[in-house]
């Protein structure tokens, strides 16, 4: 089996709208609309910024969500000015929440690559074409014509991944605050404490488990036409580091990604596991909206340092999740002080107690502190995480507490928390 045969495959089209009923062609009382089609109808009566067209005529909203009146609305747009994109996602975020029974609205942005530029610097997504041109019909709301269907929910197609007990994302808001680093401890310290670990690297652009694990052999597949994962540190480990070569460069826009995404989720044979944890690359992107629709995440783990600068992405990182319904296990400050060999004496080189305090303020759970110390990044080089190769270094054992806090914890989504 070629490896990445099934990346390239094309997804299967959506079922076609059913049609009207006998009772509704007859002119019977339609049903009232639902929540999310009732959305959808106050949207097409949103026109676009500087258009005469509607944002669901253009094409600008791709999906509509709608959980115990939390709504989350997802947008393509290819028009990279931020201040259309900033008004066009207010206006929308406006409207939205003028809807009856609408609490809160949430806007996802996601980058569109531009199909024809004839539609003008104000257009999102695609030009403005006649409904007929589009196979749409002559009208929106013609004589026996049948309603509209609500647009589509981006996250109806999530399920939990067979055999996988909880599948735990790491992330972070920005890069360099050591993500990978407490993603694999975390997941040696799991496997430690006797729990059937899988780790999954999904940054696809800048994979770095193959090098942290000391693996370079690419995998192999199985009889039924599976990836098999690279047994190795007591647990199943998968990476892009694991199947190309060193050094060479990925390009793949954002649907590759998920292509790439689905298949190290569905068609790696992890088997039986009690945790997948998934090393995330940094930000708030495709992959981490493209998880969340592919299956269910039991629960985030934040990272930070805490630096200021750093601080200021988490929440936008639980923003993210907030707004695709993954809950939030908690926020780790990692790198907190460096202690001296030497002397014992212990410095705050990034600050002192910050991620806590972001913690406190978004009303998430404190999982603990991460020392900063050298040999991690050492044995990170050398191919095996510090909690196997000296469990007892203090910063071991803050990731064994770690894996404790994260074991114990019952994470729930965040609501109207980081608002």
């Amino acid at each position: 089996m070629g490896l990445f045969e099934k990346w390239r495959k094309k997804r299967k089209p959506s079922a076609p709208p059913m049609p009207a009923s006998r009772g509704e062609m007859a002119g019977a009382e339609p049903r009232p609309p639902s929540l999310q089609g009732a959305i959808t109808e106050a949207l097409r009566s949103t026109k676009a910024p500087g258009l005469e067209a509607d944002v669901m005529a253009l094409g600008l909203v791709t999906g509509v969500r709608v959980r115990e009146g939390q709504a989350t609305i997802t947008l393509s747009i290819s028009n990279p000015d931020p201040e259309v994109r900033k008004k066009l996602g207010g206006m929308i975020k406006e409207r939205v929440e003028q809807v009856p029974g609408v609490e809160s609205a949430g806007i996802i942005l996601m980058n569109q690559p531009p199909r024809d530029q004839a539609a003008g610097p104000a257009a999102g997504h695609r030009p403005l074409t006649p409904p007929a041109a589009r196979g749409e019909g002559g009208s929106r709301e013609g004589a026996g014509q049948p309603a509209r269907p609500a647009a589509p929910d981006p996250f109806e197609s999530q399920a939990p991944l067979r055999g996988i007990g909880r599948l735990v994302a790491v992330a972070s808001g920005k890069g360099g605050v050591g993500k990978s680093s407490v993603a694999l401890n975390l997941a040696a310290a799991l496997s430690g404490q006797g729990r059937r670990v899988g780790l999954l690297d999904a940054d696809i652009y800048g994979p770095s488990l193959a090098i942290m694990a000391g693996h370079r052999e690419k995998p192999a597949a199985t009889s039924e036409k599976k990836i098999e994962p690279v047994a190795k540190l007591g647990m199943k480990l998968m990476s892009m580091g694991f199947l190309v070569d060193p050094g060479e460069a990925v390009v793949w826009r954002g649907p590759m990604l998920m292509g790439a995404l689905r298949q190290f989720l569905l068609d790696v044979d992890w088997g039986e596991l009690d945790y997948l944890v998934v090393d995330l690359p940094p930000g708030t992107g495709d992959v981490q909206l493209s998880l969340a629709q592919i299956t269910r995440v039991w629960g985030a783990v934040v990272v930070s340092t805490p630096q200021k600068v750093a601080l200021a992405d988490v929440r936008r990182c639980i923003r993210m999740f907030e707004k695709i319904d993954v809950p939030i296990v908690g926020l780790v400050e990692n790198m907190s002080t460096f202690v001296c060999d030497d002397c014992g004496e212990a410095t705050p080189i990034f600050g002192e107690g910050g991620a806590e305090r972001e913690a406190e303020a978004v009303g998430v759970p404190f999982l603990g502190r991460i020392p900063l110390d050298p040999a991690v990044g050492e044995q990170a080089d050398a191919g095996e995480p510090i909690v196997l190769a000296r469990p007892e270094a203090p910063v071991s054992r803050a990731f064994v507490e770690l894996a404790e806090a994260v074991h114990g914890a019952r994470p729930a989504n965040m609501g109207a928390a980081a608002r």
